[in-house]
């Protein structure tokens, strides 16, 4: 509309072929004598129309005040409206990659969890193990092997106390020596010698014990014996089945009780962690499919209102083009029309000029006569 707008303006100097036409046919203009007034020029209604009319189609169409008849009211509303929905949908979808990502990190913070969880739970089970049961089991069977193997070795090597009759045989033979050398060099006290030595005689054989017979020894070595085999395949068993053998039904059954409580415990805390993890993952599946379908829903609204105030139809457009075909065509005729009253003036303007000529030379003609 512009363009044709600035193509219907007139120009500044009107009509220069038609300037250049009158002057090759009339020549130069005469010069005013020196005490020639001004004659106002000559105006003619016509020109004065003409003017005022292209000067109010100029005004009317260079105003920039003045709404455009073909703006559409999507071309203000529907790109504020586009941006916003996107801004909203990109918040949304960061909201949301943010809820996942927290998703992740809770789920791996948990696993990681239960994994200690089983570790400790094991070592607490292998530590509590060697603890119970197979170190007092250990330490009570060195004990005891090391008690059996100290008596078999003292059973196994049986060894008779003589060292009483072996002083007394040496005491005796140390006298003997004494008496001896006592009868030697005191020959004169011959009888006063042997006297004492019937004395020290009759004092050893009156001070000297009885000693063990053989009898007594093989007798004594037999119920040594005896009592050995007795606590060899009796008394041991008998501890054994007495102490052992309960401690060991005890610790088995005890142990095996406390497993399965515990294995109850650790299958309860997985269950719940499963159960808890499940509905966390229903929880966060439900608020995506409604934040989905929440965005399908506005992007089909908006949508809609983009067809309804951009008017894509089909009828719309059709009654748009037939506007534009009539502006154009009226625009044509105004043009036409135009050009037919600008060369009606021009005419009437080469007509004044002719006249105002011959009305000068007749002035000069009749001044001069």
């Amino acid at each position: 509309m512009a363009t044709t707008a600035s193509s219907m303006a007139p120009p500044s100097l009107p009509f220069p072929s038609a300037k250049t036409r009158t002057k090759s046919r009339l020549g130069p203009p005469p010069t005013p004598p020196p005490n020639a007034t001004k004659s106002p020029p000559l105006s003619s209604p016509v020109r004065k129309d003409s003017s005022a009319s292209r000067q109010s189609s100029s005004t009317s169409v260079s105003s920039p005040s003045r709404k455009s008849r073909f703006q559409f009211v999507a071309d203000t509303k529907a790109p504020t409206e586009l941006k916003e929905f996107s801004a909203q949908a990109y918040k949304r979808h960061t909201d949301f990659r943010k809820r996942v990502n927290a998703l992740d990190h809770k789920v791996a913070a948990w696993s990681a969890r239960f994994a200690n969880e089983v570790i400790a739970r094991d070592k607490e089970m292998v530590s509590f193990f060697e603890y119970s049961v197979a170190d007092p089991l250990e330490r009570c069977a060195e004990r005891f092997m090391r008690r059996m193997e100290m008596e078999f070795e003292k059973l196994d090597s049986p060894e008779i106390d003589t060292s009483f009759v072996n002083d007394n045989d040496g005491s005796m033979e140390q006298q003997d020596a004494n008496n001896d050398s006592s009868t030697r060099v005191n020959d004169k006290e011959l009888d006063r010698g042997k006297k004492q030595e019937e004395i020290h005689e009759e004092l050893n054989t009156s001070c000297l014990p009885d000693g063990p017979s053989l009898s007594s020894v093989s007798k004594d070595t037999e119920t040594l014996r005896k009592r050995l085999l007795e606590f060899r395949h009796v008394t041991v068993p008998a501890l054994k089945s007495q102490h052992f053998d309960s401690l060991e039904l005890k610790v088995t059954r005890e142990l095996a009780a406390k497993m399965h409580v515990e294995n109850i415990k650790t299958a309860k805390r997985e269950l719940a962690i499963d159960k808890k993890f499940e509905a966390f993952a229903g929880l966060t599946e439900r608020s995506l499919c409604e934040t989905n379908a929440k965005r399908v829903v506005e992007l089909e609204q908006l949508r809609e209102k983009i067809n309804e105030a951009g008017g894509w139809d089909e009828k719309r457009t059709s009654n748009f083009l037939e506007e534009v075909r009539l502006l154009r065509e009226s625009i044509a005729r105004e043009r036409e029309e135009r050009m037919k009253n600008d060369e009606l003036v021009l005419e009437k303007i080469v007509e004044s000029r002719v006249k105002l000529h011959k009305i000068l030379l007749e002035s000069m003609t009749t001044d001069e006569d």
